[in-house]
């Protein structure tokens, strides 16, 4: 089974509605490979994943953190 989310599809709402149905999504696979290209961040040492919709003058509350992004997927 493969999800993959590109372009427009990368708002963090859907990343956040996506890893959210993950560990259903995944079931009782072997294996899981999520892979990240996107642009990236950081504000006191907090590394953040920039989505299709982040904006600059509210980038904090418009991308996703990456600890949030690893704990959804550690969830799996």
């Amino acid at each position: 089974r493969c999800t993959l989310l590109a372009a427009h599809r990368t708002t963090k709402a859907v990343i956040e509605a996506t890893l959210k149905r993950l560990p259903k999504v995944a079931g009782d696979a072997e294996s899981l490979l999520v892979l990240v290209a996107s642009r990236g961040f950081n504000v006191k040492g907090r590394g953040y994943i920039a989505c299709a919709d982040t904006i600059a003058p509210d980038p904090l509350e418009t991308s996703i953190s990456v600890a949030d992004f690893l704990a959804a997927v550690g969830k799996v």
